[in-house]
């Protein structure tokens, strides 16, 4: 469910059923509850979005430091916007290339590994902040995800006749790690695709679409590949009251605890996905099933009721989860949280839901950002006493958190601007 899109762009309706009934008009109170929301949020995007700027940017390595495994010191640079990791990229660039995703509490950097995925998730943010929000509209901005997305072209893949990425680099751009998973490849090609439509350089759009073909074919084809993953609407079992984390390739439930396992926080991610694209497509029947199958289901089953907030792992039979960190309140499902009870509560205007976000807000907004130093912390136990204080590392970067609160000043901005 993680690779799915990471942000979606609404399209033309094309689906079949009813149109959605008209809204209800806002009362004072939720009005005046959500333009405070809004003004919070603001706020806090930011504040997350200076403390990456301010931190995790490589001053050092830029464009014409990135070598690959395979590179060709005689050979021509490569032209802007192409695949082609062998090349060692002879232009030198003002703007850093490649982020530092491994930062303390404070900023400072504790490893130099750059993670792909998180590469690529920070040129998304960057590009779409850029592209999306007035106050972002900087040219240090759009150059920040420039260079991380030539940084990406140029180094993602360690070996040119392989299109596979590879999941950490070294500071300098050599590989450090490759592994069997395709996140590395989804979150580039989403980063460039993002980066063309800032730029206007379509040579990004079309790098996007064949670095995510080459993965794809890569993933179907290869002996060792992950294969093609069940669709979304599948993992919902159980008469559609349970949304499992595994399921069989034909959409069955699986023996075990393996079968039994729910992810909260990836079932309400792929929840507003759902809905955003059912929406575009007007599809009530899909919108009402990410809403309620996807989104409540989860929220309902995972809440830690006597400690408040969402659990990390549940067990549909409520048995133990295997899982060591089940118990643990991690800041990515809050967030996911957050936007999908937005999205809902625009497409509905059930008042119930906005007291659900503001439930799940008050907790977020309480434990999570850190006062000191700006951005979130990631990993709190179940008592919400920090169990981590690092802001970043190889799987939280800068993403999850700028990210929602984007869209939930776009949510916002949409429900406030209706009646």
């Amino acid at each position: 469910m993680e690779a799915a899109a990471a942000g979606s762009n609404a399209g033309s309706r094309s689906g079949s059923g009813p149109a959605p009934a008209a809204l209800p008009p806002l009362d004072a109170e939720s009005r005046e509850l959500l333009e405070a929301w809004r003004d919070r949020v603001s706020c806090e995007l930011d504040t997350v979005v200076d403390f990456w700027i301010r931190h995790s940017h490589d001053p050092e390595h830029g464009l014409g430091r990135c070598l690959g495994v395979l590179e060709t010191p005689n050979s021509p640079p490569a032209p802007e916007g192409t695949f082609n990791p062998g090349v060692r990229a002879l232009t030198t660039h003002p703007a850093p290339s490649g982020f530092f995703s491994c930062l303390s509490r404070d900023g400072t950097v504790y490893d130099e590994t750059k993670y792909v995925w998180m590469q690529g998730r920070q040129v998304w943010v960057y590009a779409r902040l850029y592209r999306s929000v007035p106050r972002f509209r900087r040219p240090e901005l759009l150059e920040a995800a420039r260079a991380g997305g030539e940084f990406l072209l140029r180094c993602a893949r360690p070996d040119p006749r392989v299109p596979k990425a590879a999941f950490a680099l070294l500071r300098d751009g050599r590989a450090a790690k490759v592994q069997r998973s395709v996140f590395s490849e989804c979150f580039c090609a989403l980063a460039l695709d993002e980066l063309g439509r800032a730029t206007g350089n379509a040579c990004y759009e079309a790098a996007a679409r064949e670095g995510l073909e080459a993965a794809e074919r890569w993933a179907r084809e290869e002996p060792n590949g992950p294969g093609r993953p069940p669709l979304l609407r599948l993992h919902l079992q159980r008469g559609r009251t349970a949304v499992l984390e595994h399921v069989s390739q034909d959409g069955l439930e699986l023996p075990g605890s393996l079968g039994r396992l729910q992810n909260p926080g990836h079932a309400i991610e792929a929840g507003w996905m759902l809905l955003l694209h059912a929406r575009a497509r007007g599809d009530m029947a899909a919108a009402d099933e990410a809403i309620d199958g996807f989104m409540l289901g989860p929220l309902d089953a995972g809440w830690d009721s006597p400690h408040g907030g969402l659990l990390a792992f549940h067990d549909a039979d409520g048995l133990c989860p295997t899982q060591l960190e089940w118990a643990m309140k991690l800041w990515w499902p809050h967030a996911e949280a957050l936007v999908a009870l937005l999205a809902a509560f625009a497409h509905r205007r059930d008042p119930a839901l906005l007291r659900r976000f503001e439930q799940v807000a008050e907790f977020t907004f309480q434990r999570f950002p850190d006062p000191e130093h700006g951005e979130w912390f990631g990993y709190l136990n179940r008592d919400s006493s920090l169990a981590l204080s690092i802001k970043g590392g190889p799987f939280k970067g800068c993403f999850h958190v700028p990210r929602a609160l984007y869209m939930c000043e776009e949510l916002l901005n949409e429900i406030l601007a209706g009646p």
